[in-house]
Parts: C-alpha cells; sequence; structure tokens
C-alpha cells in the first residue's frame, strides 16, 4: 500500500511595499509585489496623501508588480480618474509596449 502524496500549503504573505518619492516636478509611487483585494487599499492610500500634499503629477511605477488581479485594474481606473478630476497628468510613457499576458486558468 502506497502513502498518499502530502501537500504543504504556504500561509506567508508575499512581500508588498509601496515607496513614495518625490523626483523633481512629480512624484514616483514605486509598487513592489502582489495587487490585490488585501495590498489595493495600501497603494490608493498612498497616492491619496499625495495628492492631498499638493503632487499634480503623479508617475505610478509597476515594473516590480509580481501579479494584479482585478481589484488592482479597478484601482488604476480610480487613480487616472482621482489624477483628472485634480488636474492629474497621467504618464504612461515608460509603460511597456509588450505587457505580460494573464495566464490562463
Amino acid at each position: 500500500m502506497t502513502k498518499p502524496a502530502r501537500c504543504s500549503l504556504q500561509t506567508a504573505q508575499p512581500s508588498f511595499a509601496v515607496d513614495v518619492r518625490p523626483c523633481r516636478e512629480r512624484i514616483v509611487v514605486r509598487v513592489q509585489g502582489e495587487i490585490d483585494l488585501a495590498t489595493a487599499p495600501r497603494l490608493h492610500d498612498a497616492v491619496a496623501d499625495a495628492v492631498a500634499d499638493g503632487w499634480s503629477h503623479l508617475v505610478v511605477d509597476l515594473r516590480a508588480v509580481s501579479f494584479m488581479d482585478s481589484a488592482g485594474v479597478h484601482l488604476l481606473l480610480d487613480l487616472k480618474d482621482m489624477g483628472s478630476t485634480r488636474r492629474g497628468v497621467p504618464d504612461d510613457r515608460r509603460a511597456p509596449r509588450n505587457p505580460s499576458r494573464p495566464r490562463a486558468l
């Protein structure tokens, strides 16, 4: 008789970090890790604080993001709208020309 295979679940949350730094006339918000339902509010708060402090030109750097679910996409649309209503200037000059394709389920 063979033993059933054991499986292990990792319970540790992947790291997530938001770094907000002024860079000349704009502020750069660098995001690292996964943007999902649990982490999207932290990114929203960081950007909202920057806007409340008077920054109108925001750049959200997503190059170190390893995963984004629909909550993250929704957040990006909200941030774009926030910039439009506050006369912010969306900056997508450094957006990748060939973004990663979503994986099939």
